[in-house]
């Protein structure tokens, strides 16, 4: 049956004296009749109640006061008088040494009257409750039951076999007449464990459909309506019927404020913390308290909770029974999450960054959940707001692809409607910076524009800072350098003018990236350091890694290696604590660099390949390409001029489907590698490569780089040792 952890603690738990009422707490379907049976099973087995272990069912029970009978049928005793049932109880338990195992009690209000009784009067006596929530006994132990554990998708069905949610599945499938071949039908079998979250009832009932249906099939009507699982065989099919069943038995035992609350809490996606709860429910700690002491939520951790995903389901359909009470509830949501948003914008911009990236991502099915019930909402304006406001976070994640999907379909729903400019304004410049990260310049420059017009016309001089300091990086990186510089100077002058001292910094560091690109190393090293400063006293760590990034570049460009690499090697130190992985990417590509030019041409690969691999799953095409060109020098140093050839191959076409120029520095690497690749390939064979290189994807470029296609696949930008990066 599995639950060898949970059968262990129990069954200590019944050997010991001072834990003579032990309560098995968990929700409806989870497995708590089964378990309690197994554990008394053992204890009768080991001897550890010679005078017997007795069974009392009190599903059929509806009140408290039953419940004496019920223990003297189960013990066969004659009791003429329902009333005197509990005083022959106690007088046949005595002094012996019994275990009562009392299974479904939760429907009984006044339960813990009688049991007390019998504890104290029999001093021996030890009761194994099964119930959904606890009975809140001064002298009670409780033993939490969740889900079977199931693993995630990474291990081999081999391994999977071993977890008891896979097993039970698999075990009842073969019951059911149909062999499960468990390699094959690995990732949806695991998919309904997580569904489930390894509730055995569940598991039980969906296993029975592979008569008919495939795992996959299964999994995909699971995740449409729990009402695939409403039938089963079997005594637990009698006493629970259904999962819908199980719900529905647990819902009736709610009180309505309880119902209320579980129903807005099932918009929560990922969990919830309690400020949350009283914003969208009105639900303070008791009622948390007591839908926890009923199994319906749980605690995880940092302070969070959330609707068990069976339960969630349920009570969201009972939600949207009430289509005002949905509304309202989504609003509230809604409203929670502009403010988090809103905030968290902010807090990206200091000294509490690293803070605000862990609670942003905590909360990042709920800004999700939010974005998508602002799509159902007449008022346009939250969607923009929120998801204005997310464009830092999704862009330090590298979440590139997602922010602007998110972003245009709120900009989408808002055509039409009135919304304040500012606020159309904000989120289409931070559409268009996201579109910049992936390369689609044309789409960024239109965004661009439309956002400084609004601001022009509405007089609002940080947007329009903001619209001219993203023209200027997309001219920088379109090789104009002069009209980046334009666009820069006129930024910096309103940039003064409002004290924004982090827009400000960001400026200085991006007129300094400009004048790399344009070959003005020297002169770029000066305004880096500045904005190094600025960023240091604002105590913003992002700010201070990319400065310090980019002083490596202009020091390596300068030839100055180790102080490239120290510069290079702090600002890593940063991106790790940030979690940002596409950063760290860039200082991975300058160590392989610094490596390669002192001759280390495995450890230049190793970083090059750990590099380009992250780039390509971000999808940050302008950072790829102006990287890939290091690694053209690499594989002509390393004898594999054809390899150069279609790296070149794909440079060029990408510099011009982006309309881009590449800088100065990239720029050099890629001359001298074509030169020195041509050197060895005959023309006819180096035009056949170029135009192989045309075609390939990121993935194809980053896997030759690598040296193999497989070799970087599990490779992590954020574990690898501080050791590693000082070898050179």
């Amino acid at each position: 049956m599995g639950r060898e952890l949970e059968l262990g603690e129990l069954s200590h738990s019944l050997t010991l004296p001072d834990r003579r009422l032990l309560t098995l707490v968990g929700p409806g379907g989870i497995g708590k009749t089964r378990l309690s049976l197994e554990a008394a099973r053992r204890a009768l087995t080991a001897g550890a109640f010679p005078d017997g272990v007795f069974f009392v069912g009190l599903e059929a029970l509806r009140e408290a006061d039953e419940v004496p009978g019920a223990i003297a049928d189960t013990l066969a005793l004659e009791v003429p008088d329902a009333g005197k049932a509990l005083g022959s109880v106690r007088e046949e338990l005595g002094s012996k040494h019994v275990l009562l195992v009392l299974d479904n009690v939760e429907q009984l209000s006044g339960v813990n009257e009688p049991i007390s009784s019998l504890l104290e009067s029999c001093p021996h006596l030890t009761v194994l409750v099964t119930s959904r929530h606890r009975l809140s006994a001064a002298n009670e132990w409780v033993v939490a039951l969740s889900g079977l554990t199931f693993p995630d998708a990474s291990l081999s069905a081999q391994e999977a076999a071993l977890f008891d949610a896979p097993r039970l599945f698999q075990q009842r499938a073969r019951q059911a007449g149909l062999r499960i071949d468990l390699e094959r039908e690995l990732d949806h079998v695991l998919r309904l464990c997580r569904l489930l979250e390894g509730a055995p009832l569940g598991l039980e009932l969906a296993a029975t459909w592979t008569q008919l249906l495939s795992c996959g099939e299964i999994a995909d009507e699971v995740e449409r309506s729990y009402d695939i699982l409403g039938s089963g065989e079997g005594r637990d099919a009698e006493r629970q019927g259904s999962l819908r069943a199980v719900f529905s038995h647990s819902w009736s035992l709610l009180s309505p404020a309880e119902q209320r609350a579980l129903r807005r809490l099932s918009l929560a996606r990922g969990g919830f913390t309690r400020d949350l709860a009283r914003e969208i429910a009105d639900c303070d700690l008791q009622t948390l308290l007591s839908l926890a002491g009923k199994s319906l939520i749980e605690r995880g951790g940092a302070g969070r909770f959330r609707v068990l995903e069976v339960t969630r389901e349920y009570a969201l359909e009972r939600l949207r029974e009430d289509p005002e009470d949905l509304r309202d509830a989504r609003r509230r949501h809604v409203r929670h999450f502009v403010a988090l948003a809103q905030d968290g914008e902010s807090g990206l911009r200091g000294d509490r960054q690293v803070e605000w990236l862990e609670r942003l991502g905590g909360e990042r099915d709920n800004l999700r959940a939010a974005l998508e019930y602002c799509l159902d909402d007449d008022d346009a304006e939250p969607g923009l707001r929120i998801a204005a406001s997310l464009q830092m976070f999704w862009w330090i994640r590298g979440a590139y692809r997602e922010g602007l999907e998110r972003t245009e379909a709120q900009l989408a729903r808002a055509e039409g409607r009135v919304v304040a400019p500012y606020v159309r304004a904000k989120a289409l410049h931070r559409a268009g910076t996201l579109a910049q990260e992936l390369g689609e310049y044309s789409r960024a420059r239109a965004l661009y524009e439309e956002a400084l017009a609004i601001a022009e016309e509405c007089e609002n001089p940080q947007l329009r800072a903001d619209a001219l300091h993203s023209l200027g990086l997309l001219a920088s990186k379109r090789g104009e350098i002069d009209r980046a510089a334009a666009f820069y100077e006129q930024c910096l002058e309103l940039q003064r003018v409002l004290g924004d001292n982090w827009g400000l910094s960001a400026t200085l560091n991006n007129m300094g990236v400009n004048l790399l690109h344009g070959g003005h190393f020297e002169k770029a090293r000066g305004l880096l350091l500045e904005s190094l400063q600025h960023k240091q006293a604002m105590g913003e760590k992002q700010g201070i890694a990319y400065a310090q990034h980019n002083l490596g570049t202009a020091c390596y460009a300068l030839g100055e290696l180790d102080g490239s690499q120290e510069y290079v090697e702090r600002s890593m130190a940063l991106k790790r604590e940030l979690a940002d992985e596409q950063a760290l990417s860039t200082s991975f590509s300058t160590l392989g660099r610094i490596a390669l030019r002192r001759g280390r041409h495995e450890l230049a690969r190793e970083r090059l390949g750990a590099a380009l691999a992250q780039l390509a799953k971000v999808e940050n095409r302008w950072t790829f390409t102006t990287e890939l060109t290091a690694a053209v020098g690499l594989e002509v140093a390393s004898g594999h001029p054809d390899a150069a050839l279609r790296l070149i191959g794909f440079v060029k076409a990408s510099c011009r489907s982006m309309e881009m120029r590449l800088p100065r520095l990239s720029a050099q690497e890629l001359e001298e590698g074509r030169r020195r690749a041509l050197e060895r390939i005959d023309r006819q064979a180096a035009e056949r490569l170029l135009e192989e290189g045309k075609g390939m994807t990121l993935g194809e470029l980053a896997a030759i780089v690598a040296g193999a296609e497989d070799s970087m696949e599990h490779r992590s930008l954020l574990t690898t040792s501080r050791t590693d990066l000082t070898s050179t």
